[in-house]
């Protein structure tokens, strides 16, 4: 027995001697199953991926409303909505109030699943393929490295994943590994922010979402 089970053979050995109603508990917390492990961060992405090809065979069938309901629960499980919309609101947002960040929050995770079922909508032999996973310069940060490959054209998809309390998620999408999904997004929010704020941001956002349906 290793040195780790016989402290634990031990304590156990210790609990027992006490109260009638310790013991009890100490039994009850005993039998209780582990809790499951996280996912790493490159079995996120092949998670997604998984979902995505599934989704992109029953395109035609399903319609953008039935790919939208199948992506939203794998895309809240994949991308971390906070930090993405914090980071392509840029430095203003601060001053938004909690309202406000969460109802952009709530349009900016919409928007995601929108474009998603928008451009995902049929399957033509694409092939998404995880290629690896390396260490990124904060070490709450992890990258993982895709090619979506769509006939003759391969194109790179690096995924900049965090470490949150629910587990690894996406917090920017780096596309042929250069053009940063989030400064993309800062770039075109930009100026809607400076003219009309938070509340200009919601209504555009909504809009996306709305035009991407029909």
């Amino acid at each position: 027995m290793s040195f780790s089970g016989r402290l634990l053979s031990l304590a156990f050995v210790m609990l027992l001697a006490m109260a009638p109603a310790a013991n009890a508990a100490v039994q009850d917390v005993a039998i209780r199953p582990p809790a499951p492990a996280k996912q790493g961060a490159s079995q996120v992405i092949s998670n997604f991926y998984n979902t995505l090809t599934v989704v992109m065979k029953e395109g035609n069938t399903l319609g953008f409303e039935g790919r939208a309901r199948k992506l939203d629960a794998a895309i809240t499980k994949t991308f971390s909505a906070s930090d993405m919309t914090r980071v392509s609101y840029g430095p203003s947002w601060g001053q938004a109030s909690p309202d406000q960040k969460g109802q952009l929050t709530r349009a900016f995770h919409n928007f995601t699943v929108a474009n998603y079922a928008s451009q995902f909508k049929a399957y033509d032999g694409e092939e998404f393929k995880v290629i690896g996973e390396k260490a990124a310069p904060n070490p709450q940060q992890r990258i993982v490295e895709t090619t979506l490959k769509s006939g003759a054209d391969v194109h790179h998809l690096n995924y900049l994943m965090m470490q949150t309390s629910q587990g690894w998620k996406v917090a920017d999408v780096f596309v042929d590994g250069a053009i940063s999904e989030m400064a993309t997004r800062r770039s075109e929010f930009g100026s809607v922010i400076r003219a009309s704020g938070p509340n200009g941001l919601l209504n555009v956002l909504e809009q996306k979402s709305r035009q991407l349906a029909q």
